[in-house]
């Protein structure tokens, strides 16, 4: 997790760019998406629509791995099984929506 860190305050930026490689066994939502903003600098949001969607993300709990994946295809992986969709606003931050 620290090479990751290192790695995304060099690239930081870009989240279709930046890669992560993290494992997170029954982690809350909101601890994933905390550690992913935290490692990458890309803040990670979900708008009212995707949280009315997924509930409270407090109380969800994922198991999930990554190995040099973007946070962008990160997102994607998490969200698209739940039927949300992950967009890129200005190459800099990534919202959480309702297709």
């Amino acid at each position: 997790m620290l090479i990751a860190l290192a790695l995304s305050v060099v690239l930081s930026g870009d989240p279709d760019t930046i890669k992560v490689a993290v494992h997170f066994e029954n982690a809350t939502l909101d601890d994933v998406l905390n550690s992913l903003t935290q490692i990458s600098q890309v803040p990670i949001e979900l708008d009212d629509a995707a949280k009315k969607k997924i509930g409270d993300p407090a109380k969800l709990l994922i198991s999930i791995q990554f190995n040099e994946t973007s946070v962008t295809g990160a997102a994607k992986l998490i969200f698209g099984a739940r039927g949300l969709q992950v967009k890129v606003v200005d190459n800099k931050k990534l919202i959480v929506t309702v297709p």
